[in-house]
């Protein structure tokens, strides 16, 4: 089988020449690239699906007492490890990651249990990739990879069960490993330890337990539903087509008309926005959403009701449409993405769907002012219908609108008939470009979670 890759719009895209790959990164270090997620799912009482074998062997010889259990069955979101006394146990998805112009991102939840010795060590991530163990003496769980260590774990070490679970993700590149536990950074990995020629892993989990002459030690290991996620390692630029910059200046006169109502809107919604840059966001953001406060709906309740929406939103109706979804956000600085900045915002129809998402422009860099930049734009459809893949253009305003102003929808962008794009306005940052010049981006919507409806 062909390993998982970049995903097909992106390759096409690149194959067609509608995209071009930069060979910038948003980061210097290793981190997370755009993509869509696979979730590799476990049911209670079924059998693991085809997408992944296992295997067990144990050690040991004829006068050795025979080992305890050994298991790898799955339950309802997770899948349990058991090793009593000397075993090498592994799960692994029979499909490659390319890590092709990607780095492969691999979540999960982890939990360690019983009490495991130091001869055992648990398999994380991908064949051949990092291991955890616990150290003899003060009984500390530590990361190792390739036989070297690279960082401690905040699972207790006490010689007490540990049945706390933690959210690990494992970053791969060619290159750089890095390890986040539950959103704090605990290792990056480079060469030499790590080697530049990877070309693909295979996502893996198992318990290696040397202890097959005495029987001593016993161990559980679970992991929750695993995500994994082939992103772009670079920034990315969308190649504005001839048609589209054509329709983009014959649409000048009603951008003209929104630009000062989308900038009377920012201080209208200080409270709305003052939540979102309140909430933290690391990379479990990206694989398990976000809990969201209370707050945030309550400050969203009255935004259809605040005069400067209404008219900037009235403006975009004009067009035809029969209604029109709000995005409201403010720039983010992630330091974990690798493929261009980030957006956090709420999309709303004003008729009951509401949902908290992140919009991320595949490295069209701003040149953002003083304060916060705050992104607004409306599309002709249901907040739902505008997560995933999708493109813009943008152009710097000048006088009228500290920022730029464009089109941001499907791709292609529909700019003469406004059927799948609607206008987009960044208030506070210009485009890194010559002014005059039209800026295309390829963006990509992630939900994080849903405050109402849909």
């Amino acid at each position: 089988m062909d390993p998982y890759g970049l995903d097909p719009i992106i390759l096409d895209g690149l194959k067609n020449n509608t995209l071009t790959l930069t060979g910038k990164r948003a980061i210097s270090g290793g981190g997370i690239g755009i993509g869509t997620p696979i979730t590799f799912p476990f049911k209670y009482q079924q059998q693991l699906s085809a997408d992944w074998s296992t295997s067990i062997i144990t050690g040991g010889g004829p006068n050795i007492p025979p080992p305890g259990e050994q298991s790898i069955n799955p339950g309802d979101g997770f899948l349990k490890f058991i090793t009593a006394g000397g075993a090498n146990m592994q799960a692994m998805v029979n499909r490659a990651f390319s890590l092709d112009n990607a780095s492969v991102a691999i979540a999960f939840p982890l939990t360690i249990d019983w009490n495991p010795l130091p001869s055992t060590t648990f398999q994380l991530g991908f064949v051949g990739g990092p291991e955890l163990y616990r150290t003899s003496g003060s009984g500390e769980y530590k990361y190792r990879y390739n036989g070297t260590d690279i960082g401690t774990s905040a699972i207790t070490g006490t010689g007490q069960d540990d049945d706390s679970e933690h959210r690990i993700v494992i970053t791969i590149e060619s290159g750089i490993m890095c390890i986040w536990e539950d959103d704090k950074l605990v290792s990056t990995v480079m060469p030499p330890i790590l080697s530049t020629n990877i070309e693909s892993v295979q996502v893996a989990f198992g318990i290696t337990d040397t202890d097959d002459q005495q029987r001593l030690s016993s161990a559980m290991m679970i992991i929750g539903d695993v995500i994994v996620q082939v992103g772009l390692n670079q920034e990315i630029r969308y190649n504005v087509p001839r048609s589209e910059q054509t329709d983009f200046a014959a649409q000048q006169n009603y951008l003209q008309r929104l630009a000062p109502l989308a900038a009377a809107v920012p201080p209208e919604v200080s409270s709305v926005l003052k939540e979102l840059q309140n909430i933290p966001l690391g990379p479990g953001v990206l694989f398990w959403g976000l809990q969201l406060p209370e707050q945030l709906g309550q400050a969203i309740s009255a935004l259809f009701q605040n005069q400067k929406v209404v008219s900037v939103r009235n403006a975009a109706l004009s067009e035809g449409w029969d209604s029109a979804t709000l995005f409201l956000g403010v720039t983010v600085n992630l330091s974990f993405i690798l493929s261009g900045g980030a957006s956090l915002g709420v999309m709303s129809d004003g008729q009951g769907q509401v949902i908290v998402v992140l919009v991320f422009n595949g490295g069209l860099v701003t040149n953002a002012g003083a304060g916060i930049v705050v992104d607004l734009a409306f599309m002709p459809n249901l907040p739902s219908e505008n997560l995933g893949w999708g493109s813009y253009i943008q152009l710097d305003y000048g006088e009228g609108l500290q920022g730029s102003v464009g089109f941001s929808g499907g791709i292609p962008l529909h700019i003469g008939s406004l059927d799948n794009c609607g206008p987009a306005f960044s208030i506070g940052g210009g485009i890194s470009l010559v002014p005059g010049d039209i800026a295309g981006g390829f963006s990509y919507t992630k939900q994080l979670g849903t405050i109402m409806g849909g």
